[in-house]
């Protein structure tokens, strides 16, 4: 039996077409009619294919690519997003706790996930099989990172010591090593890709803390480390980032190859703060693991 956390569902919902796609810990993927909040239809994972929740629960959010719904549990799943039908259903993996992604290649979507095996890339018509690249954890840990790709590249982290990897995608049906560090090691809250470096915490959160680090792409160097923001979660706004701490302390700032610098902190809400911040129409949306919402106006006058 899963051990659900405080604070809900771990996924994050996905909005498209006049509909919401939730995920629950228990496995169940459900979706909405936006506007009146009527359930249209449910889709129990573990029920419908006999696989077993994990021990956090169903945490992968909803992935929305073309007519599909797309969640993982072990096996990648492919829901109809209009009638909630099971369109196809990926061999089965060890379950990890990301979400999946989709990028291009050579004019065709893929779906990229970062499971317990390692990545894996499915055709979405069918969820065959593309590539695969075997990159495990030991016992007792998890990726619980998305996947990154940019120009040919895909970048897969983790934290529990295990670190990074880079691998070169372009040929479309293989991934090969580029470069593997232990900078970088992201637990579950993503980096960010931005002209040629990777910004992100580097290591668990709780004890000593993850640091914010950036590391040059092409060679893995590691060009700095702040020590002052640590255990965060950040998007890129603009040429803004915008960081929540596990603390509860919410961060504005500009990271370059040179360094941090920092433009205001504030303390909003209490700690635990495990879920990224989220900009909407210059309103910016900020959560705790109680389930405690802030929101704030940061649109120009």
């Amino acid at each position: 039996m899963a051990k659900m956390h405080d604070g809900g569902p771990a996924a994050t919902p996905a909005i498209a077409d006049g509909a919401v796609y939730t995920y629950e810990r228990t496995g169940t993927v459900k979706c909405f009619d936006a506007k009146t909040g009527v359930e249209k239809w449910s889709f129990n994972v573990p029920k419908e294919l006999g696989v077993k929740n994990t021990f956090f629960g169903a945490v992968s959010s909803p992935l929305v690519t073309g007519k599909l719904v797309v969640v993982e549990l072990g096996v990648i799943v492919a829901i109809d997003k209009a009638s909630g039908k099971l369109r196809w259903k990926s061999k089965p993996y060890r379950a990890g706790n990301g979400s999946s992604m989709t990028y291009t290649h050579d004019g065709k979507i893929r779906i990229a996930s970062l499971n317990e095996d390692g990545l894996v890339i499915l055709d979405p018509s069918d969820g065959s099989e593309i590539c695969r690249h075997d990159w495990r954890c030991g016992n007792n840990q998890t990726h619980a990172a998305t996947p990154i790709e940019f120009g040919g590249m895909m970048f897969v982290s983790s934290g529990y010591g295990l670190g990074s990897c880079l691998l070169n995608i372009s040929s479309g049906i293989d991934a090969k090593v580029v470069w593997d560090s232990d900078q970088i090691g992201n637990q579950f809250a993503n980096s960010i890709f931005c002209g040629g470096h990777l910004y992100g915490p580097n290591g668990n959160f709780g004890g000593e803390g993850a640091p914010i680090q950036c590391v040059r792409t092409s060679d893995k160097k590691l060009l700095w480390q702040e020590d002052s923001i640590k255990n965060a979660s950040l998007i890129l706004a603009g040429d803004k980032f915008i960081i929540l701490t596990d603390a509860g302390e919410l961060i504005s700032a500009e990271f370059s190859p040179d360094g941090c610098k920092e433009i205001a902190r504030s303390q909003i809400l209490g700690k635990t703060c495990w879920t990224a911040p989220i900009l909407s129409n210059g309103l910016l949306y900020c959560r705790n693991s109680k389930g405690r919402v802030v929101c704030l106006d940061v649109r120009k006058e």
